[in-house]
C-alpha cells in the first residue's frame, strides 16, 4: 500500500480517482490516513470514489485528517458496506466534511454498520449541514439495526439547510426502529428544500 501512496502523490495533474479495496478484510485505517495524506497535495483532484466494502478492519479513525487538503474537491463517494464503522469514525467524518466548502455531490454507504447509533449520525450531520452548495446527496444506512426516528430528527434537520439541493436519495430499508414519527422529522426538513427535483426514499422495514 505504501507503493500505492506514493506513487499517487506523483500525479499532480489528477482529476478523477476511483479505488475500490473491497473484500481486503485485512486492510485497517491506516490506509485512509495514507491515501488522504498522498491525495492532498494533488490540488487540481475534483472527484473522489473509494470503496472498502466488508473491509473488517476499517473503524473509521483513519478519517481523522481526511480531506484536510480537499478544497477543491467537487464530488465525494464513500462505500463502507460491512465494514465496522463506528460512531466515532462518523464523527471523523463529521469534521472532516466541514472543510470541502467546494462540494457539490456527496455519497456515503454505512450498510449494515451495526457500530453506528444515532450519536454517530447526529455527528455526520452535523458535518453535512456545513456542506451549503451541495446539489446531491446519497446516503444509505439500510440494514443499520441501531439507529432510530432520532436519527432522522438530526437528518432532517441538516437537510434542511442545503438550500441548493436537487436530488436526494435516502435509503433507509430494514432498520427496525424507525418509525413514522421519525419520518414526519425527516418530512419537516425535507419540506424547507425549494431546489429539489428528485427524492428518492427507500423504507421497507422487513425482509419478505
Amino acid at each position: 500500500m505504501n507503493n500505492l501512496c506514493n506513487s499517487l502523490k506523483m500525479l499532480s495533474n489528477l482529476q478523477s480517482l476511483s479505488l475500490d479495496f473491497s473484500e481486503c478484510r485485512s486492510l485497517t485505517d491506516e490506509i485512509l490516513s495514507n491515501i488522504s495524506q498522498s491525495l492532498g497535495i494533488i490540488s487540481t483532484l475534483k472527484s473522489l470514489n473509494l470503496s472498502f466494502s466488508n473491509c473488517q478492519g476499517i473503524r473509521g479513525s483513519g478519517l481523522e485528517h481526511f480531506g484536510e487538503d480537499f478544497e477543491g474537491l467537487g464530488s465525494l463517494s464513500l462505500d463502507f458496506y460491512r465494514s465496522n464503522m463506528t460512531n466515532e469514525g462518523l464523527k471523523n467524518l463529521g469534521d472532516s466534511l466541514k472543510r470541502l466548502i467546494s462540494l457539490k455531490s456527496i455519497k456515503l454507504l454505512f450498510i449494515d454498520c451495526q457500530g453506528i447509533t444515532n450519536k454517530g449520525v447526529n455527528d455526520l450531520s452535523e458535518g453535512l449541514q456545513r456542506l451549503s452548495s451541495l446539489v446531491s446527496v446519497d446516503l444509505n444506512f439500510g440494514s443499520c439495526k441501531n439507529i432510530s426516528d432520532e436519527a432522522l430528527g438530526y437528518l432532517g434537520e441538516s437537510l434542511g439547510r442545503f438550500g441548493c439541493l436537487q436530488s436526494l436519495n435516502l435509503n433507509l430499508q430494514y432498520c427496525e426502529y424507525i418509525t413514522d414519527k421519525g419520518l414526519i422529522y425527516l418530512s419537516e426538513g425535507i419540506q424547507r428544500l425549494s431546489s429539489l427535483q428528485c427524492i428518492k426514499l427507500w423504507l421497507r422495514r422487513e425482509r419478505m
